[in-house]
């Protein structure tokens, strides 16, 4: 489950005391706590983890700490990075039995700008809320695939790249602290739409004749017309105009076809595709996109599928010299909340040694 806290985002309903208005990403904690009523989540044998995406409000170069209580069990003191999203495990006991998850927030420091002569604000801040996100923990990443050495798990899943369907890599990426600027990332492009665009080389994608902005309460979608796919914006429609949005969103189609069409030449990343609709997708089908990847330069793809009782969570099959279909414990129901699944990260370690081995034998060879 994900839960975002910018304007118009569904996260609102859930903040108690201690919290300012939203602005259009995030919401500023206030004072000495603020709090969270979480809707519950299910029973989980390992717990969960949680990941929290916070801006530390630090002037004068000060660490920001924050204490967290969940459900009456104190958590401890965890240092904000504006870098990097909090991490922190939620043992079984603390979930158990609970109709709601409540969090309270303690921050080490909070101060008014307007005191400290930095503008004319009085709020009391101490950090911005962007998002909070729990994913079951069935065994820790490590246990299952440990991690690469030289290469920590954010400059890792930085080197993936999802080729759409859906939100959902996105959300994990954004786990580890990835944030990478992609075309596909946050939409939901079908897979013989993928294989045209791929063929095409995306073209149109960035034509203002193509291009559909909804808005309304919460925030903006785009529509492309042409592959006949959505994505989030992350916008809220109060805080721009459609005119400036649409504006804003032809230019970053630009780039991000141009960087898309470049990655693809280079071949150094792993483009990932699904699909949360068909899970039962058969390699025939995938195997189209896998070839007009190819086309582009040397990149590899990665196809994440459902497991089975044959091919258990984790498990690698190769078809043909660019495909690797990895086997995940379950995919995003669509139109439900995000909650992904904790086999990400270490599916990800998995194929990216699997990749690396593949390449090295084209080398010696």
């Amino acid at each position: 489950m994900i839960v975002m806290f910018g304007a118009g985002q569904q996260g609102l309903v859930c903040l108690g005391r201690g919290w300012s208005e939203p602005e259009p990403h995030d919401v500023w904690a206030v004072g000495p706590s603020s709090t969270l009523v979480l809707p519950r989540l299910p029973a989980s044998p390992r717990g969960y983890v949680m990941t929290l995406s916070t801006v530390p409000y630090a002037p004068g170069g000060r660490t920001q700490a924050l204490g967290i209580v969940c459900n009456g069990v104190a958590l401890g003191e965890f240092e904000l990075d504006a870098d990097r999203p909090l991490v922190v495990r939620l043992e079984p006991a603390v979930m158990a039995g609970r109709g709601r998850t409540e969090l309270v927030f303690t921050p080490r420091h909070f101060a008014s700008p307007a005191a400290l002569g930095l503008s004319e604000d009085v709020r009391q801040l101490s950090f911005a809320l962007h998002s909070v996100s729990f994913s079951a923990d069935p065994r820790s990443a490590d246990e299952i695939e440990p991690p690469i050495e030289g290469l920590d798990d954010r400059a890792l899943m930085m080197g993936f790249e999802s080729l759409g369907d859906d939100c959902e890599f996105g959300f994990a990426q954004r786990a580890v602290g990835a944030e990478p600027l992609s075309l596909l990332r946050f939409g939901g492009i079908r897979l013989h739409r993928l294989h045209e665009a791929l063929d095409t080389g995306f073209a149109g994608i960035d034509d203002p004749a193509n291009i559909a902005v909804r808005g309304g309460e919460g925030e903006y979608m785009v529509d492309q017309t042409h592959y006949r796919y959505s994505y989030h914006t992350f916008v809220d429609s109060a805080s721009m105009s459609p005119g400036d949005l649409l504006a804003r969103e032809l230019v970053r189609l630009s780039f991000c076809r141009r960087k898309l069409l470049e990655d693809l030449e280079d071949g150094d990343k792993i483009f990932v595709v699904k699909s949360s609709v068909n899970p039962g997708l058969h390699a025939d089908h995938v195997a189209p996109v896998a070839e007009a990847v190819a086309a582009h330069g040397g990149g590899m793809v990665f196809w994440a599928s459902v497991a089975d009782d044959d091919h258990p969570p984790g498990s690698l099959r190769w078809h043909g010299a660019n495909l690797v279909e990895g086997r995940i414990d379950r995919l995003c129901v669509p139109g439900a909340a995000v909650v992904f699944s904790p086999y990400w990260l270490p599916l990800c370690r998995r194929v990216h040694r699997a990749v690396a081995a593949r390449k090295q034998h084209r080398v010696v060879r």
